[in-house]
């Protein structure tokens, strides 16, 4: 008998790269979609997300990048982002990724992401201490805003600039944008703006000792996060209403301040703000004397800032650790030489 012919698996149909690939790039757009929906939600809604949610999400935001058309989903995922990531502490990782946002969009576009790069790029190096490189991305938005013609950002930026001067102690440049940025706000009806210009505005009274016209400023700032029902500018108001206290020596009454700008930065997740908060609650637990909480409180700021690597407040986390100790040795008689 004639034998059979041996069975012939068919050929494989034609890979069509073109659709695989349309496949591939309309579900890195579709998760990028979903991370902007998820981030966008009002503070607090997100704080129990896992650390690795935010570092897939950070990943959508480069493939945005890659694969969109005009920047419009990269610009809002890297809004949705940044809030996030400075409030769990990944300032590393996303100082990182701003720049590289900003080197890929050098000129300006409409609906791009290259504004909002520098923007958040300006707060994190103000955050890390690096004021020249802050103040200089800041000028440049500024004058980008004011060519624009956009007055929400001229105050959000004037408000920036008075917050870096502040800490430069050029405090007649920050009273200037400050009330620059508080004139614009009042203007448009933004309350929040407001109250943010009018804490900056009072920080540059602290800061040239008039401590008693900082601290009614401070007040009037709260007044209006309150009324506004804004909980991250009410925590900032409540601290440096706190720190008016203190230049009072009236520290009961700033640890009053800081516990509730800890209730207040707890209710919506911010790690990072937690650590700070709890710096100015060791301090002043340390003025009234209360040694053992002090040093419970800074030590759990020290773990924060060392997990952030923040090391401007795991500098101040320190120096309190070391007055705490001076004063047990005081205490017990033991000198330090």
């Amino acid at each position: 008998m004639p034998q059979k012919p041996p069975a012939t698996t068919p050929p494989d149909p034609p890979v069509d790269r073109t659709r695989q690939r349309q496949i591939f790039e309309d579900g890195l757009l579709r998760a990028a979609h979903y991370w902007v929906r998820l981030l966008s939600s009002p503070a607090g809604e997100n704080s129990d997300l896992p650390p690795s949610s935010l570092l897939h999400a950070q990943k959508s935001l480069y493939r945005a990048l890659e694969f969109g058309t005009d920047g419009a989903l990269a610009a809002q995922l890297l809004v949705a982002l940044h809030r996030p990531m400075m409030f769990q502490g990944y300032w590393r990782v996303w100082e990182d990724t701003l720049r590289d946002f900003v080197r890929a969009a050098p000129v300006e576009k409409e609906g791009g992401y290259c504004f909002e790069a520098r923007y958040f790029l300006a707060e994190i190096c103000f955050r890390m201490g690096k004021l020249e490189e802050s103040l200089a991305l800041t000028q440049t938005n500024l004058a980008e805003a004011e060519r624009r013609m956009d007055r929400a950002w001229v105050s959000a930026l004037h408000d920036a600039l008075a917050e870096i001067y502040v800490n430069q102690d050029r405090f007649d440049l920050a009273e200037e944008h400050a009330r620059r940025a508080y004139a614009v706000a009042a203007e448009i009806g933004d309350p929040h703006r407001q109250a943010d210009a009018l804490i900056n505005l009072g920080r540059a009274h602290l800061g040239a000792a008039r401590t008693e016209q900082a601290r009614s400023i401070f007040q009037q700032a709260l007044a209006i996060t309150q009324a506004a029902g804004d909980r991250i500018f009410a925590v900032k108001a409540y601290i440096f209403l706190g720190h008016s206290y203190g230049a009072l020596n009236h520290w009961a009454e700033a640890f009053a301040c800081f516990q509730a700008a800890l209730d207040g930065v707890r209710s919506y997740g911010d790690r990072v703000g937690e650590g700070v908060v709890l710096n100015n609650l060791g301090r002043a637990l340390l003025r009234l004397g209360r040694l053992e909480e002090a040093e419970e409180e800074i030590g759990a700021a020290l773990a924060i800032h060392r997990a952030a690597e923040n090391q401007l407040s795991i500098s101040t986390a320190l120096s309190l650790l070391e007055e705490l100790a001076c004063l047990r040795r005081s205490e017990t008689g033991i000198s330090d030489k």
